[in-house]
């Protein structure tokens, strides 16, 4: 199998993980299971969500309208993001030079 396809396969694969966190999301927040508030002091820099007793790993950010970001306190998080690097990197490495 070529490097192309398998990169593919790579996208569609994390894509499907985002959208099963996305509706595992959606499902506990309508039962109201996991409402944390979220506090100024939980973003660093204005910018990371990093709260350790927050047990979720998408949340919104802090303007709603402006979608989702990880929670980097959770590993799962950090095995996402290290993910989307490596696959990038890869992809850059591997570009066949036309």
């Amino acid at each position: 199998m070529k490097f192309e396809s398998t990169l593919i396969i790579a996208i569609i694969l994390l894509a499907v993980v985002f959208a099963v966190l996305e509706f595992m999301h959606i499902i506990v927040i309508k039962w109201g299971r996991t409402m944390i508030e979220t506090e100024p002091n939980d973003w660093k820099w204005g910018v990371f969500y990093f709260n350790p007793n927050d047990p979720r790993i998408v949340v919104p950010k802090r303007i709603e309208w402006l979608g989702w970001t990880l929670n980097f306190a959770q590993p799962a998080s950090i095995i996402i993001t290290g993910g989307v690097f490596v696959l990038i990197m890869l992809w850059m490495i591997y570009i066949p030079s036309k």
